[in-house]
């Protein structure tokens, strides 16, 4: 989660953070970890808006078939968000 306004990308996070520091653990925590990396990706990538790069389509989509009151989509987008990611 720290990491994703950073690194808009799941694949840069994944492939330039996470599996260069998982390759040198033994083989069954290396297995466990990736697991657990592509379960939490997903989740982490939709709770904040910069952490993901089609998110911001989603946004100008959302714009272009004429939702209004996006004042704030950072902070709008957080709190819509983050409750299905929770769960």
């Amino acid at each position: 989660l720290v990491l994703c306004p950073a690194l808009p990308s799941s694949t840069a996070r994944a492939g330039g953070v996470f599996v260069p520091i998982i390759n040198s653990l033994d083989p069954r925590t290396h297995t466990y970890l990736t697991a657990a990396q592509l379960q939490g990706s997903n989740n982490n990538s939709n709770i904040l808006l910069t952490a993901s790069a089609q998110n911001f389509l989603c946004l100008k989509l959302a714009l272009d078939c004429g939702i209004q009151g996006l004042t704030n989509p950072f902070n709008q987008w957080l709190l819509a968000a983050v409750g299905p990611c929770l769960v």
